[in-house]
C-alpha cells in the first residue's frame, strides 16, 4: 500500500534521543509549513521513541519563529515516568535556529467514566452539506475534504463578522483513517479567527497552541472518516487573539479540544 502524505510528512528517523524530520511539500502553508503537521510530527516521535509509555493526552508547542522549508531535527528529552503519566519535553533545531518547543503528556488509561459537559453542536449529517472549493487555498488543505457547517471561506467576503464561529466536518481526502497525530493536526485546522473579524485574510500565524486528547484508542478507531470541528475567537487584543476548538465523533464523543494564541496585524 502506497503511504499517505500525511505519513510521510510526519515520519522520523532517530539517533538515540534525536529524531530527523523533513517538511513536506503537501503540507506547505502560507509561509513555511502547516502549523498541525509540525505538532503531528512532534507527537508521533514521542509515540514511537523506545521509552514512550502510553497513549497522547496533551501536547503544547510553543513557535519562536517559522520553521523553514527542509529538514529539521527534534531534541527529546523524557523527564519523568510514573504509573499514570509520562512528561517529555522537545526541543526543535534548524541549522542555528530553534524554531519550536514543545512539551507532550502521554497517559495510561485507567477510570471508568466518559462523559461530555460541553453540548454537541446542532448540525446534519456530512452529506448535507457541499465539499468546499479549496482553490487559491493554502497547499495543506488539499490533504483534506471539508464541509463547512458556517463560517466558511466565503464568509469572509462578507465583511467584518462579529461571531468569529467556523463548524464543519472534516475528513482526509486519501481515507486515511484518525489516529492521535492526524486529531492533533486536525486540532489546528482552522484558518485564523481573525480573518472573519476584519472580513479579509490579513498576515497571523499560531504563537503557541495546545491540544488535550480525550479520546482514547476505541473512540478514535470508531470515529469513522468524519469528524466535526467547531472553533471561535474569545477575545482580540494588542495584534493577538485565542482561537478555542473542539473535535467531536458523528455520534457525539469529545474527542479533543484545543487553545491556541494567534498574533495578527488586525
Amino acid at each position: 500500500m502506497t503511504e499517505s502524505a500525511f505519513d510521510q510528512a510526519i515520519a522520523v528517523s532517530f539517533d538515540g534521543n534525536r529524531a530527523q524530520a523533513s517538511t513536506h511539500p503537501k503540507f506547505h502553508n502560507m509561509v513555511g509549513p502547516f502549523g498541525g503537521i509540525t505538532v503531528a510530527t512532534i507527537c508521533h516521535a514521542v509515540q514511537t521513541h523506545p521509552e514512550a509509555q502510553g497513549r497522547l493526552a496533551a501536547v503544547t508547542t510553543n513557535f519562536t519563529s517559522p520553521v523553514r522549508d527542509g529538514d529539521y531535527e527534534l531534541e527529546l528529552e523524557c523527564v519523568r515516568t510514573n504509573s499514570s503519566n509520562q512528561h517529555w519535553v522537545v526541543k526543535g533545531h534548524q541549522g542555528e535556529d530553534t524554531p519550536l518547543t514543545a512539551t507532550v503528556l502521554l497517559v495510561a488509561e485507567r477510570g471508568q467514566l466518559r462523559a461530555n459537559e460541553i453540548p454537541f453542536p446542532s448540525v446534519a449529517a456530512p452529506d448535507e452539506y457541499p465539499v468546499a472549493d479549496g482553490a487559491g487555498r493554502p497547499e495543506w488543505s488539499n490533504n483534506y475534504e471539508l464541509r463547512f457547517v458556517e463560517g466558511g471561506w466565503e464568509r469572509i467576503k462578507e465583511g467584518p463578522q462579529e461571531d468569529t464561529t467556523s463548524t464543519y466536518w472534516l475528513r482526509h481526502a486519501d481515507g486515511r483513517p484518525w489516529d492521535y497525530a492526524a486529531l492533533v493536526a486536525a486540532s489546528d485546522s482552522f484558518f485564523p479567527r481573525s480573518f472573519l473579524r476584519a472580513g479579509r485574510p490579513l498576515p497571523a500565524g499560531t504563537i503557541t497552541i495546545t491540544t488535550y486528547v480525550s479520546a482514547d484508542a476505541h473512540v478514535l478507531e470508531s470515529a469513522g472518516a468524519d469528524i466535526l470541528c467547531s472553533a471561535r475567537a474569545q477575545w482580540f487584543g494588542s495584534g493577538l487573539h485565542d482561537q478555542t476548538a473542539q473535535l467531536w465523533t458523528r455520534s457525539g464523543e469529545v474527542l479533543a479540544v484545543s487553545h491556541q494564541l494567534v498574533y495578527s496585524k488586525l
